[in-house]
């Protein structure tokens, strides 16, 4: 078996670009190319490999930086085949604008393959001619001697040559169809350029985590390696061949592959955490894969990514009219331009949009493709069920890398109608306004240091004319606005502090308040904490003259537990005493109230922090001066807080509740403290502060606020905060009749966001687990089961914070009897000879309303006979005449009977009898024939007296029947 694919021969496969060439035009009358079409061409482009070889680890540094350069590269993929380093350290892959930067920890090292030997690591391919890489270590911590990180080689792709089309190429940027026929477009943003063992195109497969390719794009599990480049598209029709926003997916799994040829595919995933956060099925969509054949002469299109060019484009003419399927069998045959790069493709019908071929391959007379009919035959046992169907992608995807610093970063601006809103329910919360305030988003994250997956809250915030407010409100300006991001720590108090983070953003912008037409955003976090010290300064602030102060440093904290040095800055007139955290001094004497600034600086190795304390020290009283009389007793002040507070656990990340304090009274000060239980407290110094209740947490926590009034005096109120874990019950009776109107109630403990209802979704399953009934609805009708017992399981779920549960509950369905009377059959011989044993059977029969059948044998002329059940037996009788007996078989079910007659012919004894010696009771010797009853037999071997020829039990054995004697 050939296998069209180059591999390298050392630790991990090639990247090779390819591959299938392209047709030029082609007469769907005359073409009859066959599965072993010897001018099939597949012409590889590989990638340049340049060999490294070197361990690039600076023993000397905390950071190691080495950038990777050659001129003319479109992209470079670094290989490493050894990576030694503490846990505590991570590697950042980058371009040097940072507008192309990834994070990979000791987690990402040490991925094994299935038989457990360490695999080589390869990071995500970076764009340009420049890859820069930074090793970070943990604050204070200097590389040790195993610590290692070998570059083995790095591969670069140069520019593209191959040119393979024949005739004119009629091709076209995928973004010039957006106004033409914008179906096609959107099936177009499915596809991603693979870079795999060979370059390639791959697409999105339904609603489910699935890629497709072609096998000799990708066929083993080095598939880790790969990834695909999604919306890699021009920016506008007739640009030039560049894409600004792709958003780079590194692949997951290996599902199932073919062998090539008929079989040349590839199912696979994407890494789940990327697939998942970036909302790729959202943005980008899914296509299905046509399950019966496609018809001869049916019109086509092929979006791509050929050429070796990273931006997609779409082939759907061939001398000016529609391309066309020609030859259809386990392969499809078709007239569509392609080139190099475009092997994995889908060919889709344009008239359903659906995938009727997998493009693998190319001649000088026409394209080729798996049929989707065959492709579906190889892969639904892998489809999850319900999979297999289309999903249209937002689009129109604008990307940002944000590199997140101290301060708010500008990931994008819009006009002054535009509003951002977030994806499949995630909640963003809000606080202030448009003028002052922000919007909080709770996210899943990847901790490369820790190796977890942790939730990160980012503040995004719009600056306009109004200020720099929060996403809900909007600023009455029309000017434009810009969206910034941010991070703060009391956001997120249960976060590492040397946390190293990637995340996605994702985003909805709406371009005015009725815009039905939605563009996304997709924004990629890349977090790398401040491990340096912290400094706090505390310490009187209002001081009178010749009061002793004393300020403190103490509270500095260091992260990494090194100890801390402390440099005093004192202002002018102080005459201070400093002893290292601690600083003393007299107020002065002084004319005026004056403010004094001092200032801590605390430092661990080789980075620091500065904190500042202003304290005020008030003017010296004069003898003659007339003081201000008293002021009146001032009302102590009264602290209200909201009602308790209950709500549900979320599964996918936690929430910030409100304890809300700002109606208390006459308070100057609010503090809140948490009395007991296992939620979070922040902002506990504001009025309004928040109880944060993780993710999959219950309990209750009890928290205190206390206000402090003008005269310091206090006063106390608390509040409980519950979560209970979601929950849904079935209501409804467990016994039915079949027919009746009947329903079964699900009730979740939940909602969704602004208190829309909890999404249920019902599946009824019968004894055998066959699921007759599904419905998505809060109440489901059982009216039209049928009789027998079943298993109806809900799951009520909503985006509201992951949450879902799940219930069961037992049905029998008890069938209506239909008033109709059984049916009675009888099996049996027709006819019998004299002194033959023979037996009728009614069991055949039925009971029409799923009953118990009873029997009643009667027989006329009379003879002997004994019934059991839905037997008969009896012995013919001899007499000297043919004579018909009419049997008849009563079944009855409940109170209706049927019935049902057998006739049976007995035969007369045959009046000339044979000369054969008549049986006599005594031993016999093999071979001696005698006669019985009028019929002949004999003896097989020595007999006994009791071995009587024809009784029960003996015939055949020791005696023959040779029939009647005649």
């Amino acid at each position: 078996m050939q296998k069209f694919m180059i591999k390298h021969a050392g630790l991990v496969p090639l990247i090779l670009l390819s591959l299938a060439t392209t047709a030029a035009h082609a007469n769907a009358k005359t073409i009859t190319p066959t599965s072993s079409d010897s001018s099939i061409q597949y012409p590889i482009q590989k990638a340049t490999k340049v060999a490294y070889a070197k361990d690039i680890l600076n023993r000397g540094a905390e950071t190691t930086t080495v950038e990777i350069r050659t001129t003319g590269s479109q992209w470079s993929k670094l290989y490493f085949s050894k990576i030694a380093l503490p846990k505590g350290a991570y590697i950042e892959i980058s371009n040097p604008e940072r507008t192309e930067v990834s994070l990979y920890g000791w987690r990402d090292f040490m991925r094994t393959y299935p038989n457990g030997s360490q695999r080589t690591f390869s990071p995500t391919s970076i764009s340009g001619d420049t890859t820069v890489i930074q090793i970070v270590y943990p604050q204070g911590v200097t590389p040790g001697d195993r610590d290692s990180v070998y570059l083995a080689y790095y591969e670069i792709k140069q520019g593209d040559k191959l040119k393979t089309i024949l005739g004119q190429d009629e091709r076209i940027h995928a973004i010039c169809m957006k106004s033409t026929n914008n179906a096609f477009y959107q099936r177009s943003q499915a596809i991603g350029l693979a870079s795999m063992e060979a370059s390639g195109t791959s697409w999105s497969v339904g609603n489910q985590n699935l890629m497709m390719t072609n096998h000799h794009i990708v066929s083993d599990d080095d598939v880790e390696f790969g990834e695909v480049w999604f919306n890699s598209r021009a920016d506008a029709c007739g640009a030039s061949d560049s894409a600004q926003n792709v958003v780079r997916i590194k692949a997951g799994k290996l599902i199932t592959t073919g062998q090539g040829s008929d079989t040349d595919y590839t199912l696979f995933t994407l890494d789940q955490f990327d697939y998942k956060n970036a909302k790729i099925k959202t943005l980008f969509g899914g296509l299905r894969i046509q399950e019966k054949r496609s018809a001869v002469g049916e019109t086509v299109y092929i979006p791509q990514h050929g050429s070796g060019s990273s931006v997609a484009k779409i082939a759907h003419t061939k001398d000016g009219e529609a391309c066309k399927i020609s030859v259809v069998g386990t392969k499809t045959y078709y007239n569509c331009d392609t080139q190099s790069g475009a092997s994995g493709s889908p060919v889709l019908s344009q008239k359903s949009n659906e995938v009727v071929a997998l493009h693998r391959a190319g001649s000088a007379t026409a394209n080729n493709g798996v049929s989707s009919w065959f492709l579906w035959e190889k892969i639904k046992s892998f489809m999850p069920a319900g999979s297999n169907v289309e999903v249209l992608g937002v689009g129109d995807v604008v990307t940002a890398t944000v590199n997140l610093k101290a301060a708010p970063v500008l990931v994008k601006s819009v006009n002054g109608n535009a509003s951002f809103e977030t994806f499949d329910g995630d909640e963003m919360v809000h606080f202030g306004s448009a003028k002052n305030g922000y919007s909080t988003l709770a996210v899943e994250a990847k901790d490369v240091v820790s190796g977890n997956i942790v939730q990160v809250t980012y503040r995004l915030a719009l600056k306009s004319a109004c200020g720099l407010g929060n996403l809900a409100q909007a600023c009455a300006s029309t000017s434009a606005k810009n969206l910034h991001i941010s991070y703060d720590d009391a956001d997120n108090p249960n976060l590492e502090t040397n946390a190293a983070i990637t995340s996605w953003i994702p985003l909805k912008i709406l371009s005015s308040p009725t815009a039905t037409k939605e563009q996304a955003l997709l924004m990629k976090i890349v977090h790398v904490h401040n491990t340096g010290p912290v400094a706090y300064l505390v310490g009187k602030k209002i001081a009178k003259a010749n009061e002793r102060v004393s300020l403190s440093g103490g509270a500095s904290k260091n992260p990494e537990g090194k100890p801390l040095t402390y440099q005093w800055t004192v202002p002018a007139g102080i005459d201070a005493t400093v002893n290292n955290s601690g600083l003393t001094f007299n107020a002065p004497v002084l004319a005026a109230d004056t403010s004094f600034t001092f200032v801590i600086k605390v430092t661990a190795g080789t980075k620091s922090s500065k904190a500042s304390h202003i304290v005020t020290v008030m003017k010296t009283d004069n003898a003659g001066e007339i003081k201000p009389p008293p002021l009146p007793p001032v009302s102590p002040p009264q602290a209200i807080v909201g009602g308790n507070i209950n709500t549900v656990t979320t599964a996918s990340y936690g929430f910030a509740y409100k304890l809300d304090g700002s109606k208390s009274l006459r308070a100057e000060k609010y503090a809140w403290e948490k009395l007991s239980g296992p939620f979070n407290l922040r902002n506990a110094d504001q009025a309004i502060a928040e109880a944060i209740v993780g993710k999959n947490q219950t309990g209750e926590s009890v928290y205190q606020l206390t206000v402090t009034g003008k005269d310091g005096k206090q006063h106390q109120a608390n509040l409980k905060v519950a979560a209970v874990a979601t929950s849904v019950t079935i209501s409804g009776a467990n016994a039915i009749n079949q027919g009746a109107v009947v329903s079964l109630l699900a009730q979740a403990n939940f909602s969704g966001a602004g208190g829309v209802a909890a999404v249920y979704s019902w599946k009824v399953r019968d004894m055998n687990g066959v699921i007759v009934l599904q419905e998505t609805q809060q109440q489901l009708n059982l009216s039209g089961l049928a009789g027998g017992k079943y298993q109806a399981t809900v799951e009520a779920s909503s985006p509201h914070g992951g949450r879902q549960a799940t219930a069961q509950h037992a049905v029998t369905v008890i069938k209506k009897l239909e008033n109709k009377p059984p049916i009675a059959l009888v099996a049996g011989p027709r006819s019998a000879e004299a002194g033959a044993a023979v037996m009728l059977n009614a069991a055949g029969s039925s009971a029409t309303g799923g009953g118990t059948l009873r029997y009643d044998w009667k027989v006329s002329p009379q003879l002997p006979f004994n019934a059991n059940g839905a037997k008969l037996t009896f012995t013919a009788p001899q007499s000297t005449q043919d004579t018909i007996y009419t049997f008849t078989v009563s079944v009855m079910e409940g109170n209706r009977t049927a019935e049902k007659t057998h006739l049976v012919l007995v035969h007369k004894v045959a009046e000339n009898v044979c000369d054969i010696p008549q049986w006599e009771k005594k031993s016999y010797k093999g071979g001696i024939e005698v006669r019985v009853n009028g019929r002949r037999y004999i003896s097989r071997w020595f007999t006994e007296p009791h071995h009587i020829p024809g009784s029960a039990g003996w015939i055949g054995a020791p005696w023959k029947d040779n029939g009647v004697c005649k």
